[in-house]
């Protein structure tokens, strides 16, 4: 049986190289990111039959339990789940303002959480299931992005919650 994999961010740089190495590891890969076209050409240089696109803004809560939902529809339940979106904004704290503050923390944080939720579920079930969350050294240290670099900083308490409630 072909391990199932989800991964966002999955058009990125390292997103489409997760991809290509777990699509040749014989998985198959949902592949999630915002951008439907850039999914497509992945699919496509991959292979339909290896992955499967989901176009959705980790933001939106309902958009990416409908597109997991789909995807695990068709090819079966998410055995893997690799949440590498990401991305950051403002620089510096002059240049950050409550939008850039909201988009880095809706990508990088809740969007981490919307996707955990969307497998969350049936891992338990299934007892079984690994969940990787991309951290940064960002949420360790002050360096720059003090928005990104906060959300981080949350993914690594969210992670240790994860583990402590859902690990062995």
């Amino acid at each position: 049986m072909k391990r199932v994999v989800l991964v966002t961010g999955a058009c990125g740089g390292i997103g489409s190289v997760l991809c290509k190495r777990f699509v040749q590891d014989g998985a198959t890969v949902l592949a999630l990111d915002i951008d439907a076209n850039a999914l497509d050409q992945l699919a496509a240089d991959l292979g339909k039959d290896s992955v499967t696109p989901i176009a959705a803004d980790l933001g939106d809560a309902a958009a990416v339990r409908e597109g997991v939902a789909a995807a695990v529809a068709a090819r079966g339940p998410v055995d893997v789940l690799v949440a590498n979106a990401g991305a950051a904004d403002g620089l510096t704290l002059a240049k950050t303002d409550a939008a850039s503050w909201q988009r880095d923390v809706h990508l990088n944080l809740n969007g981490t959480y919307h996707t955990v939720e969307a497998v969350r579920a049936s891992m338990i079930e299934r007892q079984r299931g690994s969940i990787v969350l991309i951290g940064s050294v960002n949420g360790m240290a002050a360096l720059g992005h003090p928005a990104y670099s906060a959300a981080k900083a949350g993914l690594i308490s969210y992670t240790k919650s994860l583990a402590i409630e859902l690990g062995r």
